[in-house]
């Protein structure tokens, strides 16, 4: 039994299986960095919402002192 006659089912199965291999740790780490990418979102949300409602309360508080 030579090697040469299953050579090319082992070049491509070599292949196929890198690809899937390689494929699968890309979807892992696109995963990773998409929830990075959430949370990193949610942080700034947070910050965001809670720069506009100091912003606010100061308005009122200049407001309130402008008319008093």
């Amino acid at each position: 039994m030579s090697l040469t006659k299953y050579k090319r089912m082992l070049m491509l199965g070599t292949i196929f299986g890198s690809l899937v291999v390689g494929y699968q740790y890309r979807r892992e780490l696109i995963g990773d960095l998409s929830q990075e990418q959430n949370e990193l979102y949610r942080h700034v949300d947070k910050d965001s919402n809670k720069k506009i409602k100091e912003a606010i309360r100061e308005t009122r508080m200049e407001f309130l002192n402008k008319k008093s």
